[in-house]
């Protein structure tokens, strides 16, 4: 297992699949968003990638049983110094799953990719005990900021990195944040969408209004939106329906404890 050089990284760009749609692997490998990436040998055909916000792999390129069952029985101990508590992975296509015979095995579920086939503007939703603002550094200063910054800070490489997008958005009860709707990524055409809101505000349609926002705003950009959940998140589905998002991918997830 080599490690690969972050200047080294866009080399592994030719070894995902055409028909791979996922924009996290994607932003590891242009080093926009924080990972590391292995491969089978110094020139590789085969290669895994981390990405630390999502706290999963994606393996690319040659399916490779070999490969694969050195990544899963040593990576923790190798790079996370056995931190890791599960191993959550999965493939840039189809063709690796008849290779690795241990998959039958594994936890799985279905994880579904969304985007935006059209850009006209959605009817925002008004709250009437909380207020929906752009975010900025100037978040920093309100209560619970952490429920912002701790995010970006997984899935970027510093709070400016984040900052300089410009793009995002907070809910605020009486200067506390109560929701966010983060930026997770983008490529040339595509911006992804991550959203939470604090247990106790959740069923008063925060959600929607904070999705709503960030469409709305990224279209504005001239991107589509990207969006993913798992098959079993309905809250995250119905989101997409009110948000105009259209199911353009599925793909299998696994994962085993480690």
């Amino acid at each position: 297992m080599y490690l690969i050089n972050q200047e080294n990284y866009k080399k592994i760009e030719a070894l995902i699949h055409p028909s791979c749609m996922s924009l996290q692997l994607k932003t590891v490998v242009t080093n926009q968003n924080p990972g590391v990436i292995f491969a089978n040998k110094e020139q590789a055909t085969s290669a895994v990638v981390y990405h630390q916000g999502e706290g999963g792999f994606f393996f690319v390129g040659k399916p490779n049983q070999e490969f694969f069952n050195h990544v899963i029985n040593n990576i923790n101990s190798i790079h996370f110094n056995g931190k890791l508590k599960y191993f959550e992975f999965s493939f840039d296509s189809t063709e690796w799953q008849p290779v690795i015979e241990s998959l039958k095995t594994m936890n799985t579920c279905e994880q579904f990719i969304y985007f935006s086939d059209h850009k006209t503007p959605l009817d925002e939703v008004i709250l009437n005990d909380i207020q929906i603002i752009p975010i900025s550094k100037n978040t920093l200063n309100y209560s619970n900021c952490e429920f912002v910054t701790e995010p970006i800070l997984e899935w970027w490489n510093s709070l400016d990195d984040y900052f300089s997008e410009n793009l995002g958005f907070v809910a605020l009860d009486n200067n506390k944040i109560v929701g966010r709707c983060l930026l997770d990524g983008k490529t040339d055409t595509h911006m992804g969408i991550g959203i939470a809101v604090e247990e106790s505000y959740r069923k008063k349609n925060i959600a929607t209004a904070l999705a709503i926002k960030m469409v709305n705003a990224i279209h504005q950009n001239n991107y589509s939106v990207y969006w993913e959940c798992t098959d079993d998140n309905y809250g995250s589905q119905a989101l997409t329906n009110k948000t105009n998002l259209v199911k353009k991918q599925a793909y299998r997830l696994y994962w085993k404890s480690l």
